[in-house]
C-alpha cells in the first residue's frame, strides 16, 4: 500500500467492498482476514457516495456493526478532506470536523491516517500489543519507556465484533 500510494480512504472503501461477501458469516479465519486485507490493498475502491456521508451510522452487532464503523470512518475522512490537507501534527490526535447533527458509530478523535498505522494500531489495540522481547521491534536510542498494553492474544478465528474493535482501534489507538 505504501508503494502504491493507497490512502486510508481508498483502503477503507475497498475493505468495505471485499468484506461484503462475508456479511452472513459469524466468524472468519485469521487467514481469511489476512487475505481480505491483502485484497483491500489492491482492489479498486468503490466511489464515495453522498449517502454514506449523510446516513446515520449507529453502532451495532455483527457485520452491520463493523460496516457502521467503517462507513463512519469513510465519512469522517471525507469531512477531513473537505477541510484541506492535514498538518504534520494530525498524528498526535485531531477531531473529525463532523457536520452538526450527524450520527456516526465512532468517536470523533483520530490518530491514524494511513493504512499502515491504521492496521498496525488496530491489531495492537484489538488483539493485544507487542512485547519488547518479541524480537520484532527495536529499541530507539536514548531514554524511552516501553508501553505495555494488553498482552497479545492468538486468534484462529475473528468475529465481526473483533473486526469492529480492529477498525475502532485503527482510528484511535495510539
Amino acid at each position: 500500500m505504501r508503494e502504491s500510494g493507497r490512502t486510508l480512504d481508498e483502503f477503507l472503501r475497498a475493505w468495505w467492498l471485499v468484506n461484503r461477501p462475508y456479511a452472513a458469516r459469524e466468524r472468519l479465519t485469521a487467514d481469511e482476514v489476512a487475505a481480505i486485507v491483502a485484497e483491500a490493498a489492491v482492489a479498486s475502491p468503490p466511489p464515495l457516495t453522498a449517502e454514506w456521508r449523510a446516513a446515520e451510522h449507529r453502532p451495532g452487532d455483527g457485520y452491520a456493526g463493523w460496516e457502521a464503523v467503517v462507513l463512519s470512518q469513510i465519512a469522517d475522512l471525507a469531512d477531513f478532506a473537505d477541510q484541506g490537507p492535514l498538518d504534520k501534527y494530525a498524528y498526535f490526535g485531531i477531531d473529525a470536523p463532523r457536520p452538526d447533527g450527524c450520527v456516526r458509530a465512532t468517536g470523533v478523535r483520530w490518530y491514524n491516517f494511513d493504512p499502515r498505522t491504521y492496521l498496525e494500531c488496530g491489531m495492537a489495540g484489538a488483539l493485544g500489543g507487542w512485547e519488547p522481547e518479541d524480537g520484532i521491534r527495536a529499541a530507539v536510542p536514548g531514554p524511552s519507556i516501553p508501553l505495555k498494553g494488553n498482552p497479545p492474544r492468538e486468534a484462529e478465528t475473528l468475529a465481526w465484533s473483533d473486526l469492529t474493535d480492529l477498525a475502532w482501534c485503527g482510528q484511535d489507538y495510539e
